[in-house]
């Protein structure tokens, strides 16, 4: 029972929450969507990060597969019409954490190809 009263009580917060949000819209006032923000930002430099981190005979396949999830979160961005600045920004933020995972651990780490890689087992 004490679940399903912090249940009402979290639904209710959120609808506080989308009140004001609407009375801010209605006021003409902008309101960066940050969750948003971090979201978008975190799936784009995991998607940069797996094209860095994919076997280079592999690699096309990769980018195919993230221009496809870029290309969902842009259309994403467009049915809601007030998110192309959160996504711009999440953009460049993700570009940027990609860019500082490439200067600490890929640089020094380069990704082998599949003959190089050994695997070793309990024989070894």
């Amino acid at each position: 029972m004490l679940q399903w009263r912090n249940l009402l009580r979290s639904l209710n917060a959120v609808g506080k929450q989308s009140e004001a949000f609407e009375k801010h819209q209605i006021s003409g006032e902008q309101i960066m969507d940050w969750n948003y923000v971090a979201l978008i930002a975190i799936t784009v430099s995991l998607l940069f990060v797996l094209i860095q981190r994919t076997d280079p005979r592999r690699r096309r396949l990769s980018i195919a597969v993230v221009i496809l999830c870029l290309l969902v979160i842009r259309h994403n961005s467009f049915l809601k019409s007030d998110l192309h600045e959160e996504t711009l920004i999440a953009f460049i933020l993700g570009l940027l954490l990609s860019g500082i995972f490439w200067l600490l651990i890929g640089r020094y780490n380069p990704v082998d190809t599949d003959d190089d890689i050994q695997v070793l087992g309990m024989d070894d």
